[in-house]
């Protein structure tokens, strides 16, 4: 992800190592620097995931209009570069949609078992036990879309079009198509349960086996965005401590702010494993950026359950 700045070796690093003052921690200081720094890269990133996520689900909309039922509707607006069937956009737009939602909650376990094996927080698989393993375990869409996003990626096209009229596109996930696919393999929970469900959907009133479009999106999105608010919660003591130690390790280091390069005036300074680092020593405007970011996924969150309340 775009979170870091690389230079070559030249005449900023130089300036740097032949400017005669040295920069010495202790190894306990250290580490608390390389903590700050790689927790902030942590943060920036799984921000920028968060975004990227927003981002798809927000190009969906641009396109097509949702409703809920197995209804979707071209938007007049909607252009692309290439003529493609409506077909082949659906899916490219959900695949692209899953993908990052699969990817956002990836980084996030990455970081909190980060943060856990560090001992900022205690053990990862008990975190995740009432996390992000909670969620597979009660939620149907979140573990439907995990399914899919490995069948996507074996080249396999999720959303079925059954019929278009009246400018409306009939859309769902066949569950029926889904299990039947050659060269697929699932685990034998989840392709029992698709198959109990596909079997009382075909017994029902619409004798057919696909998932409404919207609704399942919709419930997978707003469980998303419930992980990612979990997410703020479980790390929100972590980053508080990282950043006061941070501050106490540079208010005993003052000398560590490097002024005599001017490219680098007011950073920190340190050496790790042969490698320059360099970073802005704010912990406080990082503890504020973080509330934002808390905030902020929040509002999103309770915007977006609460449009989904009421609706089965």
């Amino acid at each position: 992800m775009d979170t870091e700045l690389y230079f070559k070796d030249g005449e900023m690093v130089n300036k740097i190592y032949t400017s005669g003052t040295k920069y010495v921690f202790l190894e306990s200081e250290s580490s608390i620097l390389t903590d700050f720094a790689e927790s902030n890269r942590h943060l920036v990133e799984i921000n920028q995931l968060f975004d990227s996520y927003l981002f798809n689900l927000s190009n969906l909309h641009s396109f097509y209009e949702l409703f809920f039922g197995d209804n979707i509707r071209k938007k007049a607006t909607a252009q692309f570069a290439y003529e493609v069937e409506d077909r082949i956009s659906i899916n490219v737009l959900t695949n692209n949609l899953v993908s990052a939602a699969v990817t956002l909650i990836n980084a996030m376990e990455v970081f909190v078992k980060w943060l856990s094996e560090n001992n900022y927080l205690s053990q990862f698989d008990e975190i995740k036990l009432n996390w992000t393993s909670n969620a597979y375990d009660t939620s149907f869409e979140y573990r439907f879309f995990f399914l899919l996003r490995n069948f996507m990626q074996h080249n396999h096209l999720s959303v079925s079009v059954l019929a278009e009229a009246d400018g409306k596109i009939r859309c769902c996930f066949d569950l029926a198509q889904i299990l039947n696919t050659p060269h697929f393999n699932m685990k034998s929970e989840i392709k029992k349960e698709l198959k109990n469900l596909a079997k009382k959907m075909e017994q029902g009133l619409y004798k057919h086996s696909g998932l409404a479009y919207t609704i399942t999106i919709a419930k997978f999105h707003v469980k998303t965005l419930d992980l990612y608010c979990q997410y703020f919660e479980i790390i929100d003591t972590a980053i508080e401590n990282i950043c006061t130690l941070c501050n106490s390790c540079i208010d005993s280091n003052k000398n560590a702010l490097k002024g005599s390069a001017d490219e680098l005036e007011g950073f920190v300074v340190y050496e790790s494993e042969n490698v320059l680092h360099a970073f802005e020593p704010n912990p406080d405007f990082y503890c504020n950026k973080f509330a934002q970011m808390k905030k902020r996924a929040h509002e999103i969150y309770s915007q977006d359950a609460k449009a989904l309340e009421g609706i089965k």
